[in-house]
Order: C-alpha cells, then structure tokens, then sequence
C-alpha cells in the first residue's frame, strides 16, 4: 500500500508545525538508526516518511482505532513506530467492521459483510432489485436477521437496496472500473412498480387506490468532496374504487420515521415521525386548487414533498443514504427500521432542511449543462 494521506497544503502545514514544535528527527531517519542504514542516494520516499516522529504518533492519535491501524500497515517504518500500539489494541465489533470497510476501499471484488464480519467476493448477479448473498455462509434468512433484525431494511415492497450495493456502486464509481461498468449500471438501475400493493399481511386486500411506486438511485459528489448515494422515491395515489384517505392508502413507509402504518400494525418500534399528521391536511381539503408542501424528517437525511391535485396525491422523497463507509456506520444504520435500533434508542442523523432535494437536483442540472 502507498502513502497518499497528505494533501500539499497539508504538508505544508505539517512543515510550519514541525518548525514550531522543534521536532527535528523524521520517520526515515528514525527508520534508518533503528536498522543501521545509510541514507539512500536517488531513492524516492513519500512525503509522509518525512514528518518527526513524534508528529507521527499525534496524527494517529486523532484517527479512529481501526485508522490506526490500517495506517500502521502502510508500510515497514510505520509498522515499526505504531504497529505495536496499534495492532495490540482489540478492535470492538464495529471497529473491526471499520478496519474491514477500510480495507476494500481498494478491492473491487470484495465486500464486507456485516452478518460475518468478513469479506466476500462480488458476484454481479446480486443486484437491488434481487438481492442475494450467495457467496456468505450465512444463508439470505441468517443474514438479514444478522444485519437488520428482520426480514428487510425498511419493506420489502420497496427499492431493497443493502449495504454492500451501495458500497460498491460508490467504489466503482471512484475507481472507474469498467470490468464492473454493467453491474453498476444494474445497481443503479430505476425500479418501477405500477401495482403497487398498499395493504400488508395480515391484513391484505385488493387496494382501493391505483398506486405506482418507483425508486431512482443516483451517485453525487457531497459538499464535504466524498460521493454519496443518494435515491429519489415516488407514491402516485390516484382515486379508483375509494376516494383519497388514509385507510384506503394503507400502510406506507417513508423512512423508518415517517411512517403510515394500518389498523394495529405499528413495527419495530414506535411511530417518531408525524406522516399522517402532514398527510391529513392535504386529504381533508376539498380544494380543487393544487396544493403542495415541503418536509423532512427529524432523525435521518431525508426530505419530503407532497403534492395534491383533484383525485391524486403524489409524494416523492429524496433520501441520502451515505457515503463509503462501515455498514455500522450511524449514516446507513438509520435508514434501518429494527427492533436493534428501537434498543439503542433510535439513532437519529439530523440534515439542513430541503439540503438532500437540493443535492440530487443540483446533481441534475450540472449533467443538464454538460450534455
């Protein structure tokens, strides 16, 4: 592995602060009185193996346990100063899962898995809109109980999208690896349901609206510089056998806040957020005029619009579902509606207001310029 940690600014601020600090002795001439060489005439190191040593040890202070250690196997000289420290620290569960997220930055042809907490090779026939785990021990049952506690993320009716998929769509799209160019394209393939069924066990019916359902899943570049996945979801209610309401909507789910559930049926975990009382509004005015409005949720990055017309109700919901990371990671586990959240307290990821819309349509309109 190769040293690409420090940007030129960043040298050069680690050079004013060597300076200031007096730290004369850098990792290279450290490396080479512990061994007893000489220095090298014409041998090209990193930027990185110039720093004092003990500037060293203050960076790594300020990473993660599973940076740390990941840092320690750069290469021989840092092994020698922070691999002891480091290797000797016993990674927690989801620190491992970190140190292993961490590691397949640079592995096309593996994910991590967070039902075994290891690696498994790629196969392209797992894709969201038929989700598999063939190449994990585990089974499809184990692991998804593993992971989300359940049977799905969020409901399996919808755009059921898992951790590994993001993580690779976000990886070749960094990598640029085009052995994968088609399985991309299939991971961030639209998903289209034109029957969308409204009702759920146990208490399934023929629905008594026509609902059309669809997902767009789209990779943007974040304001903080990291690629991030977002997904665009639409309802389309429009008056068939009923007249718009919240009982002939059925049960719906926005994100594991969000949510409409039917007659008893509540979930893992209580109702946060307040979807029937934005909908409410909308269905109880008779108004022949459009209405619209813009929400969003309190406890993950997600934003909502709802928007009313004579017999129709259309919602759409713009979602960030994370950047490359752990699928331990606070930024995807809140997207998880599980009793294993419901126990930690409800981990919420709080967003600017209307900053997820923004970002997907802003995404849109500089490929609008382009083409």
């Amino acid at each position: 592995m190769r040293c690409y940690f420090l940007s030129a600014a960043a040298m050069n601020l680690l050079s004013m602060l060597q300076a200031v600090y007096g730290l004369p002795m850098s990792i290279m001439s450290w490396w080479r009185r512990l061994r007893g060489r000489r220095k090298e005439t014409g041998r090209q190191t990193s930027p990185l193996l110039q720093l004092p040593v003990e500037l060293i040890h203050r960076i790594s202070n300020e990473l993660s346990p599973a940076g740390r250690r990941v840092l320690s196997q750069t290469c021989r000289p840092l092994c020698e100063i922070l691999g002891k420290s480091a290797l000797a620290t016993r990674l927690s569960r989801d620190d491992y899962c970190e140190y292993l997220a961490l590691i397949a930055r640079q592995r096309p042809d593996y994910w991590v898995c967070e039902a075994c907490i290891g690696f498994h090779r790629v196969t392209t026939v797992d894709t969201p809109e038929n989700p598999c785990v063939p190449t994990c021990s585990a089974g499809p049952r184990r692991w998804r109980y593993t992971g989300y506690g359940q049977r799905d993320r969020l409901d399996a009716r919808l755009f059921r999208v898992d951790h590994r998929h993001i993580q690779l769509a976000l990886k070749y799209t960094r990598l640029r690896c085009d052995n994968y160019q088609d399985y991309l394209d299939k991971l961030l393939a639209p998903c289209v349901d034109s029957n969308f069924e409204t009702y759920l066990w146990p208490y399934r019916q023929p629905n008594k609206l026509t609902v059309r359902y669809s997902a767009f899943p789209k990779i943007v570049m974040g304001n903080d510089g990291n690629l991030r996945f977002l997904l665009l979801s639409t309802w389309s209610y429009q008056e068939d056998r009923s007249q718009l309401s919240l009982p002939a909507m059925g049960d719906l789910k926005i994100c594991p806040h969000l949510r409409l559930p039917y007659g008893a049926r509540r979930g893992a975990g209580r109702e946060l957020g307040s979807l029937r009382g934005i909908l409410t509004p909308f269905l109880l005015n008779e108004d022949s005029n459009e209405r619209k409005g813009l929400y969003f949720c309190c406890y993950c990055p997600t934003d909502l619009c709802v928007k009313k017309s004579p017999g129709r109700l259309f919602l759409s919901a713009w979602q960030d579902l994370g950047p490359e990371g752990s699928p331990m990671d606070k930024s995807w586990r809140v997207h998880i509606l599980s009793s294993l959240n419901s126990s930690r307290g409800h981990p919420h990821l709080s967003h600017e207001p209307g900053s997820i819309l923004r970002l997907y349509e802003q995404d849109k309109s500089k490929q609008n310029r382009t083409t």
